[in-house]
Parts: structure tokens; sequence; C-alpha cells
């Protein structure tokens, strides 16, 4: 629950009528759907706070009918593995709009069982299954939690796209950006155990080239894992984990599609030659003594090394709590400023900070798993974006794009 719906409940000893009378009609309609407990919820919103404070009233009034309400965090793509992995029974997808004075609140309910004796397709069962729609005007508490995450954002905190940037089936093994068509703008580049994709800066895929020339490994890791360069010659650099030799490929504009112009098994990511060591998700340098095993790095006069065991090291100082999906972008001066996932594993709802990790200036939730990040330019502007590449549980990948509001 947010703080300024938690002051107002103090102040009026009472839930705000809007929130309170759409809170009510939806639990109304959850319960006349048939769903059955425990129950997950995603409630999702254009305002933190209004978000959180209908949130805190619609699961109250879910308990009081005895559905054993679980708060969900993340995308609704995800949402129903994710409540299927924590046992619960039904669940409730809500999105909460503010239209022409109104309050909306529209979603569907639906049960997460699973016939496994369907077939290789698992169904779900015909009950619970409904379309969930109620309106309010919008009244002072509305209006004042709007405003209050206006201030928010303002204050420098990530904001979100409304929909994944771009999709994969499986998961990522490495992400990158560079000017792989020499127009002297930058594209981003996604690495698979199957493939090498690029994108155009409205994540439309520009090219794709399959690792099936490549060989598979002798020894490969056990899960996907690879290193991405873009040179100043517009070549891509990759090595997969997976596979037995790496390649360096160059974007052909006549027929917009990529061919590989040699052959090669150590890239330069971060000033140093490194290899992929055999079996093992992590990079070794070539260089004795440059730099200790990493999994990932980025920039190269100071490098984030990025360690196994969820740390990293950087300026000389070792950081706990540092996942893979961690990387140095500028924003709001030419300092690199830290951005780093948590260094969990598997986890269904990752987080993204900046700065410290033990003390963030700013973070957000992110749902799914953060393996790799990358800050870039795209769009011309000079502003970095952050790219994440995201595990889900259900195997697939998502390409999020994140900006950065400056104080």
């Amino acid at each position: 629950m947010s703080t300024p719906f938690a002051l107002l409940l103090g102040l009026t000893l009472a839930a705000p009528p809007a929130l309170d009378t759409l809170a009510s009609e939806v639990t109304r309609q959850i319960v006349s759907a048939g769903a059955v407990g425990p129950l997950a919820v995603l409630v999702d919103g254009p305002s933190l706070p209004l978000r959180d404070g209908f949130s805190t009233l619609l699961c109250a009034k879910l308990a009081s009918a005895r559905l054993g309400p679980v708060m969900l965090e993340g995308s609704p793509e995800a949402s129903e593995m994710q409540a299927r992995g924590l046992g619960m029974s039904s669940l409730v997808r809500l999105r909460l709009d503010i239209r022409e004075g109104r309050a909306w609140a529209r979603g569907d309910v639906l049960g997460t069982w699973v016939n496994f004796w369907s077939g290789r397709a698992p169904t779900r069962p015909p009950a619970p299954a409904a379309i969930v729609l109620s309106s309010v005007a919008v009244d002072a508490t509305v209006s004042s939690l709007l405003f209050e995450e206006d201030a928010r954002s303002r204050a420098g905190l990530f904001e979100s796209p409304a929909r994944a940037w771009a999709k994969l089936p499986v998961r990522t093994a490495a992400l990158t950006a560079g000017d792989v068509t020499g127009d002297g703008k930058a594209e981003l580049v996604a690495l698979t155990d199957e493939e090498l994709v690029v994108f155009s800066k409205d994540g439309s895929v520009l090219a794709r080239w399959s690792l099936e020339e490549l060989g598979p490994s002798p020894t490969p890791t056990r899960e996907p894992v690879g290193v991405l360069t873009v040179e100043a010659d517009h070549r891509i650099g990759l090595l997969s984990g997976t596979h037995a030799r790496g390649a360096f490929l160059l974007y052909d504009a006549a027929t917009r599609s990529l061919r590989e112009v040699a052959q090669t098994q150590t890239l330069t990511p971060c000033g140093t030659a490194v290899r992929l060591k055999p079996g093992e998700n992590i990079m070794v340098p070539l260089t004795p003594g440059a730099a200790p095993e990493s999994v990932a790095c980025s920039g190269t006069r100071d490098p984030l090394l990025l360690l196994p065991g969820g740390t990293a090291r950087w300026q000389g100082k070792s950081l706990p709590n540092v996942g893979a999906g961690s990387t140095l972008a500028k924003w709001g001066g030419q300092k690199p400023t830290l951005v780093s996932s948590l260094g969990g594993y598997a986890l269904v709802t990752d987080r993204i900070r900046v700065g410290n990790p033990e003390s963030p200036a700013a973070s957000a939730p992110v749902s799914g798993q953060v393996m790799q990040a990358v800050a870039a330019e795209l769009d011309g502007n000079g502003r970095e974006a952050l790219f994440l590449g995201i595990w889900l549980p259900d195997g697939t990948s998502e390409l999020r794009r994140f900006e950065w509001r400056a104080r």
C-alpha cells in the first residue's frame, strides 16, 4: 500500500468512496463468476499509488468473501503461469483506466487448474471464466493519487511501456547494441541458442541468422549463454556456449540479411579478449591478470564485471546481490550509473535498481528473471534507454524497454 493512500485512510478513517464502490462491484462480479480460492490477483494501472490503493481494498473484500487473495506483480502474459506455480485455484487480471471522468476496472477471471490428461496442450477448466467490467465517477481521492504518481515520475522512476518491446520463443543468451547497418544509428542485437536477431528501433526484426552452421559444442553449457559485440566496422561478433565456434557477421542492406565473414573463438567486449569457458556460463580473459572470470561486462575504461554467484566488481569495489541483468548507463550526465537486477535465480519477479544495489536511487519490479541488460540510444534523441532480456516462467523471453525520467 502506498504512503499517500495510507495517509488518506489514517485521516478519514474510511475507505475512499469511489475506490470502495469499485472494489465492491468487482468483488461481486468475481464471486458471481464462481471463483474458487485461493485466488491470485493482478492489478495494473496508470498510477502506482492508485493501483496499490485499489488493490488493498479489493483484497480486503475478497478475503471477506473467503477467497484467500494473493497479490501478483508483473505482466498479464506471465500471470497465469505465476499463479499456477503458487498453487492458486483462480486468477483475476484487472486493468485500471481513467477515461472521461470515470475510473474503469476491466479484465477477466479464470481457473488455473490444468487437466494434464487432455493431451500435449493442457486445458483450463470451463469455470470460472468471466469478463469483469465496472466503473465509477472519479472523486478527489482518485485525482490526488494520480497526481502523486506524476510527482513520483518526475523524481526519476522507471517508466515501462504498456507491452513488451519484442518477444522471442526461447531464452536469450546475450544482448548488445551497436551500429549494424552503417547508418550511424544503433540497433539492438539478441542471441539465443538457435539464432541471432537484429532489431530496429521500434522492436521489429531487421534480420535473423541461424546458428546451425556453427555446429554443436562438444561441451555445451547447461543453459543459454553467449557473448556479443558490434565492431567499429559494423561486424557482429558472437560466441554461443552451445556451439562449436563463434563467427563475425555483416549486414547486407540490399538483401536485409546477415552473412558470415569470419570465424572466431574469442571476442573483445570489455577491452580485453575473452573466450567462453567450455561447459560453463562464464567468460575467461586471455590476458593473464586482466580480470577475474566473469559472466558479462559493460564499459571499457572502468568495466563492470559480473561474477558467478550473484556478485559484481566495479570501481574497485565488490557489490553483493547483483544479477546477470546489469549494466552501466549514462543517464543525466557523462558519468556511468550502475543499473542492476537481483542476484537470485529463477525469479518469478525480478527488480531493476538504479545506483547502489543496497540503497538504490530508484527501482522497479520486473515480471520474470532479468538475464541481460544493455543501455543504448536507438532513437537519435541523444538519450539512452535500458533494454532488458527477460526470461519468463513459460520458457520464452521478452525484450523490454525502460527510460529514466530526469529529476
